[in-house]
């Protein structure tokens, strides 16, 4: 029996341009990602970085289409 190919589809530059627009581009991933046993007073800065970055982005709108879509 032939193995089964399956391909995912060209990424379409137009789609994604968005992105080069994001005010996270430049912004250390850990902002947004805590570890598991950060609590408190830490994890609290951590949502307050990670909120004003969103905050001031001008893809704010597309970008949170794209995470829950």
């Amino acid at each position: 029996m032939p193995a089964l190919t399956v391909r995912l589809p060209v990424p379409i530059a137009e789609e994604w341009d968005w992105q080069l627009s994001a005010a996270c581009r430049d912004t250390d991933p850990a902002v947004f990602f805590h570890p598991d046993n950060e609590r408190g007073e830490p994890r609290a800065r951590r949502v307050r970085a990670a909120k004003q970055v969103c905050r001031r982005c001008p893809v704010r709108d597309r970008c949170l289409e794209y995470a829950l879509g």
